[in-house]
């Protein structure tokens, strides 16, 4: 979980997006104009800093984001990975 303060004076906020790697690890609908948030991830790898991004977006589409380091505890309990396979 990460938390987080966001505030826009000119438009209510819309989205929280959280990316780690490039890739979306998740998202939040927000609403209002300034407060603490929380978004949330089961895809992590644990055990080392990692550098996450969070963006968020108002009802203008106007976008900003930050970065930062979090420390995701090794022996955290990640949800499982799930898999398949095709046997003929």
């Amino acid at each position: 979980m990460v938390e987080f303060h966001a505030a826009d004076v000119d438009s209510e906020l819309s989205t929280a997006l959280l990316v780690y790697d490039f890739e979306l690890k998740a998202s939040v609908e927000l609403s209002g104009y300034a407060e603490l948030f929380r978004i949330e991830t089961w895809d992590y790898e644990p055990g080392n800093d990692q550098e996450w991004n969070i963006y968020v977006q108002d009802h203008d589409g106007n976008l900003v984001h930050t970065t930062t380091m979090l420390d995701v505890k090794a022996g955290n309990n990640t949800a499982p990975e799930p898999g398949f396979s095709l046997s003929s």
